[in-house]
């Protein structure tokens, strides 16, 4: 048989047994191969170093920075098949919080928040998906939103210790969602479509008055002109989400922004002329648009590059609220801007007849089945990466107000994120990641040009502020999985 997009692993016929692993992964069935069922664990164990400036004040969560060692998450999960018709995932997860969300209380509100264990269970992913064929699927329940190629690549395959700035601060800072929606695909994905309702953030119900329509589709035009990564896998997308918050509710402050180890380099908030606390909510129309760009490329040494590049436009309507009265608004705002990202992954498979990556194809997220066989034959690989990336945005309201604060008042938000990682995977089961990463906030300190801080930025508990405006973090990962 050619090389190509068939086969990735091994056939289901080709499966042994009534239990036993696929690609990696355990599973179960029963003799008549009705009911098939997926035993799921992970854990995920971080060795982080963030410099810290001296003397900061205890209220700024000092003791989540530095050097620490975290058990990031941990992940027990089941999966299953129903006569080939229905899958359902019922998974819970300890550390899988957003990072750097906080409510804001001030100017001494938190700055590191990372997301750990201690911060109790919770469902990572709660949902029953029925199929018609494989172009027509409906999935309901909690699950990751259909919207960026970062957002909709399982955990267990991203490239760094977390997904890109660009993506889960501003443009999909809700990474998992409630609500449902319909998906399906054509013969090797040459074009496949993922589209919804869903609720305006992570865990609430789906109000009619706090929604979000949200899609999106990708195409793989080379898919049947030639056979080798680049002719199959090369693939151009849309993502879009349109919304709207209630304005007499109180939704949330919108989402902080932060760095991989959970320092808050924007706060939505700020303190007033008058000592007041200003809270930021979204109200009302809630918009992004934007795509994405893969092009993998094998070398006649069969290591693999891989491409890949998203950007978003992002619009949100505001509201402004004195904290404590949240159902009376002060003014309107806007939180409006750019959002990119692109990296380079370089992969040594070293694998005869295999052409994908061995955590996977990027951006597709499926329920496990014996049917499919893209799954990765578990071998060893190692990766190396690197990305850039950034938000270009600005809160319009911010600016407009004064501050006992002077860090506070400028509405410019202007953050770059420049890094790389190396890691090995010891089959599908194991790996371990070692990274780099520098946040970029070039008008940092000038509370005229910008509202993004770093730590050298953060008064002292003598008052003095420093002047600096990148913030380095180093982090090594180890983790285990089936």
């Amino acid at each position: 048989m050619p090389q190509g997009q068939e086969p990735r692993g091994p056939a289901v016929e080709d499966v042994p047994g009534a239990f036993g692993f696929h690609g990696g992964l355990p599973y179960l069935h029963d003799a008549a191969d009705r009911v098939r069922l997926y035993p799921e664990a992970a854990v995920r164990i971080d060795a982080d170093y963030a410099p810290v400036p001296d003397g900061l004040a205890p209220a700024f969560g000092t003791n989540d920075a530095g050097a620490r060692l975290a058990l990031r998450r941990l992940r027990l999960g089941l999966s299953g098949e129903v006569s080939h018709t229905a899958a359902f995932t019922a998974e819970l997860e300890m550390g899988g919080l957003p990072i750097g969300q906080t409510p804001y209380v001030g100017s001494l509100t938190r700055r590191w928040v990372p997301a750990d264990v201690n911060q109790g269970v919770f469902p990572a992913e709660v949902s029953m998906t029925g199929t018609v064929s494989r172009s027509l699927n409906f999935t309901v329940g909690q699950f990751a939103a259909p919207f960026s190629l970062s957002n909709r690549t399982p955990e267990s395959a991203t490239t760094f210790l977390e997904r890109p700035l660009a993506i889960r601060g501003f443009v999909v800072p809700y990474d998992r969602v409630l609500g449902a929606m319909t998906w399906g695909e054509l013969s090797d994905r040459a074009f496949a479509y993922e589209v919804g309702v869903f609720s305006g953030g992570t865990g609430q119900t789906v109000d009619p008055n706090d929604v979000d329509a949200m899609g999106r589709v990708f195409v793989r035009p080379f898919t049947r002109l030639g056979r080798g990564v680049f002719f199959e896998l090369a693939q151009i997308g849309l993502s879009a989400r349109a919304g709207l918050r209630d304005p007499s509710r109180d939704v949330g402050d919108l989402p902080s922004l932060a760095t991989g180890q959970g320092f808050v380099l924007w706060q939505p908030g700020h303190v007033d002329g008058s000592g007041r606390v200003i809270r930021a909510l979204p109200s009302g129309p809630q918009r992004a648009v934007g795509g994405e760009l893969r092009l993998p490329v094998r070398t006649p040494t069969r290591a693999v590059f891989d491409l890949r590049a998203e950007a978003y436009v992002v619009q949100s309507d505001t509201r402004e609220a004195v904290s404590g009265f949240e159902a009376t608004s002060l003014r309107l705002g806007m939180l409006s801007g750019l959002s990119w990202y692109v990296s380079l992954d370089w992969w040594a498979c070293f694998i005869p007849g295999f052409d994908q990556l061995v955590t996977g194809e990027p951006g597709i997220s499926r329920p496990p089945s014996l049917d499919d066989k893209r799954i990765a034959v578990p071998k060893g690989a190692l990766e190396a990466s690197v990305t850039a990336g950034g938000v270009n945005a600005n809160y319009d309201a911010s600016s407009r107000w004064g501050s006992v604060d002077p860090r506070e008042p400028a509405g410019a938000i202007t953050v770059y994120q420049l890094g790389g990682a190396v890691q090995y995977l010891f089959g599908t089961n194991l790996r371990a990641i070692v990274e780099y990463m520098a946040y970029l906030a070039p008008d940092s300190g000038n509370a005229a040009e910008t509202a993004v801080v770093v730590p050298d930025n953060l008064p002292r508990t003598n008052g003095a502020t420093g002047g600096g405006h990148v913030a380095h973090e180093v982090g090594l990962r180890f983790a285990a999985g089936f």
